[in-house]
């Protein structure tokens, strides 16, 4: 199911009535200022694309049981992701029943949402005994052109990261720096990290150039030729 230019159509866009059996969705320039309602109704959706969204502040996808890959590209109205984008209320965090959230997540996509400032889980995350359990397949984060985000959720340090790809975010790329960095103690677990540009990076205002030496990069790995390239 594809959507393009929902600017004018986005209160009609609510009241459709997907196939319940929907894998896969893809919305494009809606003006709406929440998620349609049907959406959270999709159990079986796999892939999901929001692109072009100017007025939507919260994305509470992560009770979708099914889905794996979604992918969020300029959601200008984002301002700070939650514990509505994992799908819970806040008065649930403290419940004793054991929650499962984004359950199939592989792969994460996060790219110019230049309003982002903050990325937050849940307090009970950093308790060993929680009973709230995020993304517990994601292999593979990309978080790119989002200059205002400085800091990565502590739920990050649990999960089964395989490769970690942040470009273009300047506040971000400081705090990620190996050793130094503040969010470094969040992803010194995953094996593949790429921080963007490596040597050079605008400051928050884009302007001036700030150091990032000690910006990680993905390793070399053989090709079929015997030479070593970038991963």
């Amino acid at each position: 199911m594809h959507f393009v230019d929902c600017e004018s159509s986005a209160e009609t866009l609510h009241f459709l009535l997907p196939h319940p059996n929907l894998e896969s969705s893809r919305i494009e320039r809606y003006s709406g200022s929440t998620v349609p309602n049907w959406t959270m109704s999709l159990d079986n959706l796999r892939f999901l694309t929001l692109c072009d969204w100017n007025e939507c502040e919260a994305l509470p996808l992560g009770r979708l049981p099914s889905l794996k890959i979604p992918n969020l590209w300029s959601m200008k109205g984002v301002k700070k992701v939650g514990v509505e984008f994992l799908g819970i209320e806040k008065e649930t965090s403290s419940a004793s029943s054991c929650i499962t959230l984004f359950p199939k997540l592989k792969t994460l996509e996060l790219w110019y949402m230049e309003a982002w400032e903050e990325w937050k889980g849940v307090e009970e995350w950093k308790e060993e005994d929680s009973h709230i359990t995020v993304m517990p397949c994601l292999s593979s984060l990309e978080i790119h052109f989002c200059s205002r985000l400085k800091t990565l959720s502590d739920f990050l340090r649990k999960t089964p990261l395989r490769t970690l790809d942040i470009m273009y975010c300047s506040s971000l790329a400081r705090g990620c720096r190996k050793g130094s960095g503040n969010e470094w103690p969040k992803i010194s677990h995953i094996p593949n990290i790429r921080v963007h540009p490596k040597y050079f990076d605008f400051d928050d205002d884009g302007e001036g150039i700030v150091e990032a030496e000690d910006a990680v990069e993905l390793p070399e790995r053989p090709s079929t030729s015997g030479e070593r390239v970038k991963a």
